[in-house]
């Protein structure tokens, strides 16, 4: 019998597909990948079975290792790679910009937004805030040289 959740095989069917973003610019590539977590997270799916995924990631090797691998590498495998091209267009500098901090800064504000009970929409306006906060930090990590 299988042991994972059955919530987790639904995710994984509809949100468990990952593209390479590359339109070429680093904003809209950001915008991309962000408009697609934003529509995973705000999906009535994800926002009713999350808090037991978690718990299920937390009881279960298997299912763990299946929301890692098919859910949050590609992630952050995709925006490692936009990252890398755009500097090799010259948009960012040479120096290793840390693409896991970045990914945290984009999806930490979703994942807060499921969790705790405020209430504030998970939306296109939330894609372009948190996008507009990381080309911040990319251009402010370039100024600064840290």
């Amino acid at each position: 019998m299988n042991s994972r959740p059955l919530a987790l095989d639904v995710l994984l069917a509809r949100f468990g597909q990952h593209e390479l973003i590359d339109t070429g610019d680093l904003e809209s590539d950001l915008l991309e990948l962000q408009r697609a977590d934003v529509t995973m997270m705000s999906s009535p799916l994800m926002q009713k079975n999350l808090a037991g995924l978690h718990e299920d990631t937390r009881t279960y090797p298997e299912s763990r290792d299946l929301y890692y691998e098919r859910i949050i590498r590609p992630r952050r495998d995709n925006l490692r790679v936009v990252l890398e091209l755009a500097s090799q267009r010259g948009e960012l500098p040479d120096v290793g910009v840390d693409s896991e901090y970045i990914c945290d800064l984009l999806f930490g504000a979703l994942l807060a937004r499921v969790i705790l009970p405020t209430g504030l929409p998970i939306d296109d306006r939330l894609a372009r805030q948190t996008v507009a906060t990381v080309l911040h930090e990319l251009r402010r990590t370039d100024s600064s040289g840290t």
